[in-house]
């Protein structure tokens, strides 16, 4: 990766990772679209971000507890929900999307009322077929998956039709401090992503305590907004 020229960057596959769960499920502007909550918690690298090489062998005690909790909003269709018992869709004699009503969420905070569950552990309820070539939408089964850290130097954002800027995403921060973590004054971009690539690693960009350089962005919430349902 081009970017990351001249910085100290870590690629390491994580393990003990928790399966992904479902936690909630929430409505997007699009009424056919929703966005599925979804989380993990895994045993965090001691190379990852700071700390000394061999950390976990010397400190096991803090690394057992060192727990990095992912977090993921993934965008799926009616159809999904659908065929995997999350929803009851109606339709009218064209086929033509009338109504989806999620089930066992709460309406306000798009939680799961009878807790999280696994993603794993879907099994398709309804075939839902394609019409131009009558094959299965989505599996009976989900394969096997993960969810993977990718950190960059590159800013996401979302626009609307027009070409203005809705949402932006924020940089790492310290949780304790709030400070921007940079390598070489670059501000650092954490993005989680479900992956069906079990080979893939996590690559995480070691900060080094330099202050951001002067932006030359144009992001218009650089002085903070809320983060939309982009993960």
């Amino acid at each position: 990766m081009a970017e990351q020229t001249q910085t100290t960057a870590v690629a390491q596959e994580v393990t003990n990772a928790t399966p992904v769960k479902i936690h909630g499920i929430v409505p997007t502007v699009n009424p056919s679209v929703f966005q599925l909550i979804l989380r993990s918690e895994n045993t965090k690298p001691s190379t990852a971000g700071s700390g000394p090489e061999g950390f976990s062998m010397f400190m096991s005690t803090y690394a057992q507890n060192n727990v990095e909790k992912r977090v993921k909003y993934h965008s799926v269709d009616a159809n999904f929900l659908e065929a995997y018992g999350l929803a009851e869709v109606t339709r009218d004699n064209n086929g033509k999307l009338k109504n989806v009503e999620l089930n066992d969420v709460d309406p306000v905070s798009g939680e799961l009322i009878s807790g999280a569950i696994e993603l794993n552990s879907l099994l398709r309820v309804k075939d839902i077929k394609n019409p131009i070539n009558n094959q299965s939408i989505v599996p009976e089964k989900l394969p096997e998956h993960k969810l993977v850290v990718t950190e960059t130097f590159t800013q996401k954002f979302n626009k609307d039709g027009n070409g203005i800027v809705t949402w932006s995403q924020k940089p790492k921060q310290n949780p304790s401090t709030k400070e921007v973590l940079c390598n070489q004054g670059k501000p650092i971009y954490r993005n989680v992503d479900l992956t069906f690539d079990m080979s893939r690693e996590d690559v995480y960009i070691k900060h080094d305590g330099t202050e951001p350089m002067t932006s030359t962005s144009n992001d218009p919430f650089a002085n903070g907004t809320p983060d939309g349902l982009m993960g």
